[in-house]
C-alpha cells in the first residue's frame, strides 16, 4: 500500500495518510510503499524526525545560462543531489577563500552544460558542468551557509553567465562573458533546435 507524509497547514504539523486520500499534490512531502499500517507508522515517524532535524542553509545556486538565484536548502547530501542531479563533488573556489562549489561528479561525463569556470587569477583551471550551489565549510569540512558578504563576492564573481571555446590545439579554454539579455537569447534558441530535432 502506498502512503505520503504531507504538511498540514492547519494544524502545522506532518501528518500520514494514504497516497489516494491526498487532496493536495502539493503538500506532499514524501511517498512510501508498506504492507501494513504499523509499519507505515514506523516509516513517518523516521521521516518526520529526519526532516525536522534538517537545517536550511543560505546559498547560491546558478543554473546554465542564468543569473546566480540566493535562496535556501536542507543542508543535506540527498538534496544536493535532488538540486545537481547525481552524485555530488565538491570544488574549492582558489579565489574565494573557503567557498565550496557543490555539482554533479559526472556533469562532464553526462554532457551537462558548461556552466561556469573555476579560475587561479586569471587561468581557467577548471569548468563546472551542470547546475551549482555555493556554499562554504569549515576547517573540519562541514558545510555551512554563507554570509551576505560572501553571497555579494559571488554575485561579483559570477553574476554574468559564460559560453566557452576550447582550442583544438592545446586544449586552452577561453571564456566568454555575456550578459543575462543575450543569455536568455541562447537559451530560447537552444529550446527551439531540440523542439526541432524532436
Amino acid at each position: 500500500m502506498e502512503y505520503s507524509v504531507f504538511y498540514n497547514s492547519k494544524t502545522r504539523s506532518y501528518a500520514m495518510k494514504q497516497s489516494s486520500g491526498i487532496l493536495d499534490p502539493c503538500s506532499v512531502v514524501r511517498t512510501f510503499s508498506c504492507n501494513n499500517y504499523y509499519d507505515a507508522l514506523k516509516q513517518c515517524y523516521e521521516i518526520t524526525n529526519e526532516i525536522i532535524s534538517l537545517k536550511k542553509i543560505p546559498v547560491v545556486i546558478i543554473d546554465y545560462l542564468e543569473e546566480p538565484v540566493y535562496t535556501s536548502v536542507y543542508n543535506s547530501i540527498n538534496e544536493f543531489r535532488r538540486i545537481v542531479s547525481g552524485n555530488i563533488e565538491i570544488v574549492n573556489l582558489i579565489d574565494a577563500n573557503s567557498i565550496d562549489v557543490i555539482c554533479c561528479e559526472e556533469g562532464k561525463f553526462n554532457r551537462l552544460p558548461l556552466n561556469r569556470s573555476v579560475l587561479d587569477g586569471s587561468k581557467v583551471i577548471d569548468v563546472i558542468a551542470g547546475t551549482m550551489i555555493i556554499t562554504k565549510s569549515d576547517e573540519e569540512g562541514a558545510t555551512l551557509g554563507l554570509t551576505h558578504r560572501e553571497i555579494d563576492l559571488i554575485h561579483s564573481y559570477y553574476y554574468y553567465p559564460e559560453v566557452f571555446n576550447i582550442s583544438d590545439n592545446d586544449n586552452s579554454i577561453s571564456v566568454i562573458k555575456v550578459s543575462t539579455e543575450a543569455a536568455k537569447i541562447m537559451k530560447q534558441n537552444l529550446v527551439s533546435n531540440v523542439s526541432i530535432i524532436k
